[in-house]
């Protein structure tokens, strides 16, 4: 690790702007929030990671992000390079009101079969915004080669704005509500979004195969709001702050039998509305695995071929900014990157 900081129960506004960091073995910056008590919920940490290039990061180290924000309030991660990064390029832990734009995710997720480029795991205060960036050539394997993870009820999640590039899954959430994916652009034959499934693999006559259950999810959905209740039950200033982002949840039902009800805490409060594919065969690539479409709402997604450019200046020449007079929201590409 080449930068740790540990906060004091008072917020330091802390910044790491301009640096380089390569063939780092494990994160490369690290911060938490000592105040993770009840001061988590009321003071802000504030913590701004600009402008910098993280290359080969997580050579041996199989948790954390290149940059990890651990039960931080607010915080921005922008406009930074990421190259090779073999895990988690950003990773937000029970962290709250991150944002993180106009950062370029260049071939992450390189030696990693479980994660995402980002990925958030929230435990449900969450509400973090994820906006222009770019997500070029996502690798990985089996739930791996995955841009974005909303895990273990992560919450509140808004996703606009952003470019993928053979990204993978898109976004792929796992019991978590009210996270959001709308006007972002796919580009490739292997990008699409899945909402509340899981993988898995068997071995069937010696050979190794990969599966996805409806079934594994509702013992996820469980597990992770039991948690919820126990840190209302233990953590000081929780179910205070989880009244206020969501609220009555903690008095929803977790009865399988209620699934696709307002009363079940997978109501269907993930949304997957106005994002544009672009593939071989202009396919509208929205996953719902089993039941799952009891947990979300999709509508007005557009599909169109590779060779079609409705909406691009000249994406020949890897040009992806906007064309003057496109009815579609601006992903800013010009300000992607480090300046």
């Amino acid at each position: 690790m080449l930068f740790e900081k540990s906060l004091p129960d008072e917020p330091l506004g802390l910044r790491v702007t301009e640096c380089e960091f390569d063939l780092c073995v494990g994160r490369h910056v690290f911060v938490f929030d000592e105040a993770a008590g009840p001061n988590r919920f009321t003071d802000r940490s504030d913590v701004v990671v600009d402008n910098c290039l993280f290359a080969h990061a997580n050579l041996d180290y199989d948790v954390e992000g290149a940059i990890t924000l651990h039960c931080c309030s607010g915080g921005t991660v922008s406009h930074n390079r990421f190259e090779d990064c073999h895990r988690y390029a950003v990773s937000f832990f029970g962290s709250c009101d991150v944002i993180v734009e106009y950062n370029d995710f260049d071939s992450a997720m390189t030696n990693s079969d479980d994660g995402g480029v980002t990925y958030g795991f929230s435990d449900m205060i969450g509400n973090n915004v994820i906006r222009h960036n770019f997500y070029n050539t996502v690798t990985g394997g089996n739930a791996g080669r995955l841009s974005h993870y909303c895990d273990n009820a992560d919450c509140g999640t808004v996703m606009y704005s952003n470019l993928f590039y053979e990204g993978g899954v898109v976004c792929y959430h796992g019991a978590g509500r009210d996270n959001v994916l709308s006007g972002n652009v796919m580009i490739g034959e292997n990008v699409g979004s899945t909402c509340g499934s899981l993988t898995g693999t068997v071995v069937e006559d010696g050979v190794e195969k990969t599966v996805i259950t409806g079934e594994w999810m509702e013992a996820y959905i469980m597990q992770a709001w039991q948690r919820i209740h126990e840190y209302a039950e233990t953590v000081p200033g929780y179910a205070e702050a989880l009244e206020v982002r969501r609220p009555g949840a903690l008095n929803l039902s977790l009865d399988p039998a209620d699934a696709g009800s307002k009363n079940h805490v997978m109501a269907p409060t993930n949304t997957f509305t106005g994002n544009l594919f672009f593939n071989e065969n202009a396919a509208v690539k929205i996953e719902l695995i089993g039941n799952t479409a009891d947990y979300c709402t999709v509508g007005n997604n557009a599909g169109y071929t590779l060779d079609e450019n409705p909406i691009f200046v000249n994406p020949t020449v890897g040009d992806y900014r906007i064309r003057d007079g496109v009815d579609f929201p601006d992903i800013e590409f010009e300000k992607i990157g480090r300046y």
